[in-house]
């Protein structure tokens, strides 16, 4: 029935509100902390260009270089990621992606193949404290020109690998270089998914304001205080023991409750005797508090074992209605116990003797999930993730506990078949988390990894057994932990593909720009020199912003081989002196994916100079296009 009354003081939807809510959602980063839209903001996130006059007034984190960085997250890159499958494990199978290179230039790489797909991000990027690596952005492959312009080394070739403070851009270097990678992780979210990043206090504040324009303040939903360490006498005031985790939901209206699922068994001290429920835990929590609101259909009298009436005081409530007090009561949820502080009063007015408490079990509050993390974490100490190396046989102290993501894991609700992605992975600790997980919740998680190659220092014991860089390091740690995770009963998935991130295969789009759909004249000389099939595969496959895990069959033909990506979603055809029955074999295996009612659409890309002869090449795609393709769906190369 509608309410005429309510109904009749309606007004019509307000357009520019519902406007700017759905342009929020795009372009969070557009709407200010007053729920205005910057159109500065909005036109350079839109074109690229902008005014930058009227930044300043703007209230919220302004630093020198931040209109470049908005769009250094928006430019294109002409890299790709070449497969590695030496170094990976189970390649055939797994569902898993490590990718080793800069995370900016991974991220816009996978931008295509991964956008709105990922449930959770987790980040422990550098805190910044005066002798952290920090990214620089623009560099190339040559080891001399990436490590001058990545930082490492100065003009005349001299290493170092801090950022002082006494540079004179200590902050805004550090926001220059997290800015595009919040915001490209941001893009890769699905609309329920949630970034957790980890960050000490030297850059919490900045990167708060930082990430509340990329992500809209509506969608931030806590800071966590992390205990690091207990002890300990360092600084010149204060012991530092704590670092922080900074909390953002991509759309929060489309965010699940969190739910605890590390529940102190502590609190659950109690121990039914008697009844349906015996045996089980449970915690007393009183129905009384004096600083309850008051409600009157919540104040009411309970009857005591001892003939007495118990009631609040006058102007108090209990925190039931008596209806829901009558049916806890019914299910033998409450206890009324002996006290001498009862802050209750009996009918004549007095302090009563008793206290009304509900039983609260263990059991039902894990089924119903209705109990809540707690933002400080005094569990999750770095200490755990140096006993948890030493378990892999692996001298390294610099990395997360894995107890510990696996807990933002669960709690956050990632699911089977969710993604997880960590571009700071360091020793690859979210790995690990994410396999053992899958093994003790029978899930089906997945997880992309990207790490920079960062050296390890020469006089450290892993350089000595051959683990040179951080992106070893975290290989050997995902297949040691894999290994034995692998020796348990159940299966989990514990391969990963590896990859690396290099330049384009193909020499015409080694400009800046990115143009996948370029035809060019047969036989000109297009690929460049010592990359494989495998390579070019699988930067048609990004490009055409497609998985990096879908299966691949590879069908032989006279001079050459055709890659059918995840049942003829996509052809790729490679080789030396192909002929026209190319076209045949894909035909035939387009009909037999048809027949099984697996394609959905189908693509083909050639590369020119694989075919024996012009003529061949154009007889194959006359072919395939008698047998229902269409001129867009032919490409060459």
């Amino acid at each position: 029935m509608v309410d005429i009354a309510n109904f009749e003081n309606q007004q019509s939807m307000d357009l520019n509100a519902d406007a700017r809510n759905k342009l929020g959602q795009m372009f969070p980063e557009a709407i200010d902390s007053e729920g205005n839209v910057d159109f500065n903001i909005l036109k350079l996130l839109v074109t690229g260009d902008s005014d930058y006059s009227s930044v300043s007034e703007r209230f919220g984190l302004n630093w020198n270089g931040k209109f470049e960085a908005i769009k250094q997250a928006q430019k294109m890159t002409n890299k790709t990621v070449i497969p590695v499958i030496d170094e990976s494990k189970d390649w055939y199978n797994t569902k898993n992606v490590y990718i080793e290179g800069d995370n900016l230039d991974a991220l816009k790489i996978i931008q295509r193949a991964y956008a709105s797909s990922v449930k959770m991000i987790y980040l422990d990027p550098p805190y910044n404290t005066g002798r952290d690596f920090i990214y620089r952005d623009d560099f190339f492959d040559d080891s001399a020109n990436y490590l001058k312009e990545s930082g490492q080394i100065d003009n005349e070739g001299r290493r170092y690998s801090t950022n002082s403070e006494s540079s004179g851009r200590f902050h805004t270097d550090w926001l220059n270089m997290m800015y595009p990678r919040i915001k490209l992780g941001w893009n890769l979210l699905k609309d329920d998914g949630v970034m957790f990043i980890s960050i000490g206090e030297q850059e919490v504040i900045n990167l708060k304001e930082m990430t509340d324009e990329i992500f809209g303040e509506n969608n931030f939903i806590t800071l966590i205080t992390r205990v690091q360490k207990r002890g300990g006498n360092k600084g010149n005031f204060f012991n530092p023991a704590s670092d922080y985790i900074l909390v953002y939901a991509k759309n929060i209206t489309q965010l699940d409750n969190f739910i605890e699922v590390d529940i102190d068994e502590k609190i659950y001290n109690k121990i039914e005797t008697e009844g349906p429920k015996t045996g089980e835990k449970y915690a007393e929590v009183v129905i009384y508090m004096p600083n309850l609101d008051y409600r009157p259909n919540q104040r009411f009298y309970v009857d005591a074992p001892d003939g007495s009436r118990i009631i609040p005081p006058e102007g108090k409530s209990f925190r039931w209605s008596k209806e829901r007090f009558d049916e806890e009561m019914a299910l033998g949820n409450v206890a009324i116990k002996p006290a001498k502080d009862s802050k209750l009063i009996d009918q004549d007015g007095n302090q009563s003797k008793w206290i009304i408490y509900q039983k609260r079990f263990l059991k039902d509050t894990l089924a119903k999930g209705t109990a809540r993390p707690n933002n400080l974490f005094e569990k999750y100490q770095n200490m755990q993730s140096s006993k948890e190396m030493a378990k892999l046989g692996l001298d390294f102290d610099y990395a997360k506990p894995v107890e510990l993501i696996k807990y933002l894991l669960r709690i956050s609700k990632v699911d089977d078949e969710d993604i997880v992605l960590d571009y700071f992975s360091g020793s690859g600790t979210t790995a690990q988390a994410v396999m053992e997980v899958n093994l003790e919740d029978n899930k089906n998680i997945r997880y992309i990894l990207v790490q920079l190659k960062e050296d390890i220092d020469e006089k450290s014991p892993l350089y000595k057994e051959g683990i040179t860089n951080i992106p070893k390091l975290a290989v050997e740690r995902i297949k040691r932990s894999g290994n034995q995770i692998d020796s348990q009963i159940g299966f989990t998935d514990t391969g990963f593909k590896k990859f690396k991130v290099a330049r384009t295969n193909i020499k015409s789009w080694s400009d800046t720009t990115i143009q996948p759909q370029i035809s060019l004249s047969f036989n000109s000389s297009n690929l460049v020199d010592g990359r494989t099939d495998l390579d070019l595969l699988y930067e048609i496959i990004v490009k055409k912003g497609l998985s990096l895990t879908l299966d691949i069959v590879e069908i032989k033909v006279s001079g050459g081989k055709v890659f059918d990506v995840q049942d003829g979603t996509l052809y790729v055809v490679t080789g030396n002196d192909i002929k026209r029955d190319v076209a045949n074999a894909i035909i035939t295996s387009r009909c037999g994916h048809e027949e099984n009612d697996m394609l959905v659409t189908s693509n083909v890309v050639f590369v020119d100079e694989a075919f024996k002869s012009a003529e061949e090449k154009l007889n194959a795609i006359a072919f395939l296009r008698n047998h229902g393709y269409d001129a867009a769906e032919i490409e060459s190369i």
